[in-house]
């Protein structure tokens, strides 16, 4: 029987301590992208300071090298009765801590010390709705949004702009080119430093009109699109802007209110809408409940950064339907420009950590996806990569520290670059693909 429990705890402690150093590995083997993970980027939905990270990495690889050497004097020792004693022991240890860390988490959330009291650091917001539950109060009031039955929320309209556009204040007799997005088309700066109204700077001779919408996911923005499709004329230009996060939200039925979503059915999607507004009340009742084991989730978002290299967001949870609901998005906004004779353009957007990723699978599948179905894109990685270089300075500058967005200088990059684009400059590409595929003296 002691040579069943060594061989055991022998396999166990070398995966853990193989699973530990495969995915940390590239972390250590590359002194400037261990730099930038653990203390230049910050921690998205972990809330983790650089020296938690820190620390958390240091003992992570702690735990990998004592994994490597109790199962090596396992395998070495395994006819030994004393050293399934220490196995068993150590058994004894692993579920007395898990039962203490429970007990101590659960006496931190009662008495609401923080960190241990903050419900998100214990569930992955690309993971399902449950974070954004935790993170807001529940369809909380808005000063700059209000209900829409098909849409979830919309802005609020305003005098002399009934659907509440933030660009531009005045409409004019000039031809449209109409913007829609998340709040990186919306923008978060002032209304006249977004990337709409820096289109307009840049080609006066059209008006450029900003549908962004604060949170909205690809399903939203195809919606907001199709609402507005039939008042759009045939040749004018329509802008579609993704944040990679959008592929995420596509599958949610919350996120900063309740929200419309695509279910998959025996023939396809289908649309369920918000609930009514009167029915919302009762909806919200439906808040998640308590997690049955807090230890539990605390080790799987640790498990969850030592698999990713400290990024959460590359954990690849629902990932096959999100790819499939987003495609199925895309197909819509390109069969909708087709029928109404738009000329559709696309831009893709990411946060500044991006520049520092070893893997993006949601970026590279929106460029897949657009290169599969000849669309013509924007890849605003690539343009302000570019733009940082030529002036030498990284890339995140163009980037608001605290949410992650464009500031005025990186909304300014992206317009000229779209200027470029519908002026046919730069290395355009008529059967589809990113327009700027490499730094140019003369680029965005």
């Amino acid at each position: 029987m002691h040579k069943v429990i060594n061989i055991i705890a022998a396999i166990a402690t070398l995966g853990l301590g193989i699973a530990i150093f495969y995915n940390l590995a590239p972390l250590l083997l590359d002194g400037a992208t261990l730099k930038s993970v653990l203390v230049v980027l910050p921690s998205r939905f972990t809330g983790l300071t650089p020296t938690i990270k820190i620390a958390l990495f240091a003992g992570l690889i702690g735990v990998g090298l004592a994994s490597l050497v109790w199962a090596g004097l396992s395998i070495i020792r395994f006819k030994s009765t004393a050293m399934k004693r220490l196995n068993l022991i150590l058994l004894f240890q692993v579920v007395l801590i898990a039962v203490m860390l429970e007990a101590a988490i659960r006496t931190g959330i009662a008495y609401d010390v923080k960190p241990v009291s903050t419900l998100t650091n214990y569930v992955n917001p690309n993971c399902g709705e449950d974070y954004y539950w935790l993170s807001a109060s529940p369809q909380a009031a808005s000063s700059t949004n209000t209900y829409d039955p098909e849409l979830g929320w919309r802005p609020r309209p305003k005098p002399g702009n009934p659907k509440g556009l933030p660009w531009p204040i005045v409409m004019d007799e000039r031809p449209k080119t109409w913007f829609f997005g998340d709040s990186f088309i919306a923008g978060v700066v002032a209304p006249e430093n977004s990337i709409p109204a820096r289109f307009e700077v840049e080609t006066r001779e059209r008006q450029a009109l900003n549908y962004g919408v604060s949170g909205f996911g690809l399903d939203q923005i195809w919606l907001r699109y199709r609402q507005e499709s039939r008042n759009i004329p045939a040749g004018a230009p329509v802008f579609i802007g993704i944040l990679s996060n959008d592929l995420d939200r596509s599958v949610l039925s919350y996120f900063y209110a309740l929200k419309p979503v695509f279910r998959r059915t025996a023939d396809g999607y289908q649309l369920v809408p918000p609930p009514a507004e009167k029915d919302i009340p009762a909806a919200l009742e439906n808040t998640p409940a308590p997690l049955w084991s807090y230890a539990v989730a605390l080790l799987r978002s640790v498990a969850e950064l030592a698999a990713t290299g400290f990024d959460r967001s590359e954990v690849n949870c629902n990932a096959a339907e999100k790819r499939a609901v987003n495609a199925y998005l895309i197909d819509a906004i390109i069969t909708e420009a087709k029928l109404r004779g738009h000329v559709l353009r696309w831009i893709l957007f990411d946060s500044f950590a991006a520049f520092y990723k070893p893997a993006n699978w949601r970026y590279d599948f929106m460029k897949e996806s657009l290169d599969r179905r000849g669309q013509i894109y924007l890849d605003t990685l690539n343009v302000l990569s570019c733009a940082a270089q030529k002036a030498n300075t990284p890339p995140e500058t163009f980037f608001i520290r605290v949410g992650g967005h464009l500031e005025t200088d990186g909304n300014r990059v992206i317009a000229r670059a779209l200027a470029a684009m519908v002026a046919r400059k730069g290395d355009g590409i008529a059967e589809g693909g990113s327009v700027f595929k490499m730094c140019k003296k003369d680029g965005a």
